[in-house]
């Protein structure tokens, strides 16, 4: 059975959000290698949108106008009720930026092998779900 992810080649924005503003990606799904690339392209800074290129490769006009959407929605984002698997995405999103910026390579290598397992567990639980939704169950 093939991977549902990998079906075509695709590229979107990743935005982890940080205090003050967010870190944008570019993800690139490789779908003959099964893989996704993600690179990091800016940071943008809340409430006013501003970015802050850096390195060689820059957001594109239409990944730029993602970037403002996202800024926009950050605005109303607060309050309402919470979605369990909204919140396992901004825990995530907090732990890429701890390990980017804080974490010692002890401190990753210490809860690595439970991260992997939640990951991995996360995913087949939601492959599995979008596949009994897609067969009408």
């Amino acid at each position: 059975m093939s991977d549902p992810i990998f079906q075509e080649e695709d590229s979107q924005l990743y935005i982890r959000p940080k205090p003050g503003g967010g870190r944008v990606f570019r993800v690139t799904l490789r779908a003959d290698q099964q893989r996704l690339d993600m690179t990091y392209l800016t940071q943008v800074s809340l409430p006013d949108g501003r970015l802050h290129d850096r390195g060689a490769t820059r957001p594109t006009p239409d990944e730029r106008a993602q970037i403002a959407d996202w800024v926009a929605a950050q605005s109303g984002a607060k309050g309402g009720i919470d979605h369990p698997l909204q919140s396992a995405a901004r825990a995530m999103q907090a732990a890429a930026e701890w390990l980017d910026t804080t974490a010692t390579p002890a401190d990753a290598s210490a809860a690595s092998d439970d991260i992997f397992a939640a990951m991995n567990d996360l995913r087949n639980a939601l492959l599995w779900r979008i596949s009994t939704n897609d067969s009408g169950s």
